[in-house]
């Protein structure tokens, strides 16, 4: 949907639909804001039907780069890697934006990065889906505060598969997620903190009989002050060394 190879862009309260996104930078597919690219995105802005056909990124794609979004939906977007945005290197802001039915055949069916840190507070992520990590795949830090996570899908991490250096989630809830393996909310390879957060009904088939995949002798966890309704940790929760 956007590219730009100005060390800065401002987008406000704009619209993109439909746009097909196919480009290399440095023998790597990409769309959206270019390398070593300060971006800012506010003020709303609806991203439809955005469609990437690289390794990602419907809407947005940062390769060393700064993004910050505030507000606005993302919908229906799709990528290999992120179907809405994707970061590679660099950081990612997101305030109070709605992604909603985003899907991507490889990570991150609303955000993914992987040597980036997202940090992600509000908004919505409903319905999104991805082999991992139906709403957010995170390959390095992650920091989750507040947000409504609902009926997202995955084969693994229904909602948030975490497989960098932290995953830190305060607050926020996470409704009927699924995952076809393990971690029916959440997947993590690494440590993950949790607090204040309502698990509502996220379910996860698993293996051997343990649907999430809780082993936290793995890995550290804390889990205070959060609340399970009508699912088990278990079901929210899979942990794994591999």
């Amino acid at each position: 949907a956007i590219a730009s190879v100005h060390p800065a862009i401002e987008i406000v309260s704009s619209r993109w639909s439909d746009w097909l996104a196919v480009g290399v930078w440095q023998d790597k597919p990409y769309s959206g804001p270019a390398p070593e690219l300060l971006a800012r995105l506010r003020d709303g802005g609806d991203f439809s039907a955005n469609t990437a056909a690289g390794d990602g990124g419907g809407a947005l794609f940062g390769y060393n780069a700064h993004l910050a979004v505030s507000g606005g939906r993302y919908h229906e977007n799709s990528g290999a890697n992120g179907g809405a945005i994707r970061l590679s290197s660099g950081t990612a802001t997101i305030v109070g934006v709605d992604f909603t039915a985003n899907t991507a055949t490889g990570y991150g069916g609303a955000i993914y990065t992987d040597l980036g840190t997202v940090s992600a507070t509000g908004g919505s992520f409903i319905g999104n889906s991805a082999d991992s990590g139906g709403a957010i795949f995170s390959g390095a830090n992650a920091s989750i505060t507040g947000g409504t996570y609902v009926g997202n899908a995955a084969v693994a991490g229904g909602a948030i598969y975490g497989n960098g250096d932290l995953v830190s989630v305060t607050g926020g809830s996470f409704t009927d997620n699924t995952a076809g393996s393990n971690g029916g909310a959440i997947w993590t390879a690494v440590d993950v903190s949790v607090a204040g957060s309502d698990f509502t009904t996220n379910t996860a088939t698993g293996a051997g009989g343990l649907p999430g995949g809780f082993l936290p002798s793995f890995f550290a966890c804390s889990a205070a002050a959060s609340h399970f309704f009508s699912a088990s940790a278990c079901a929210a929760f899979a942990f794994s060394k591999s």
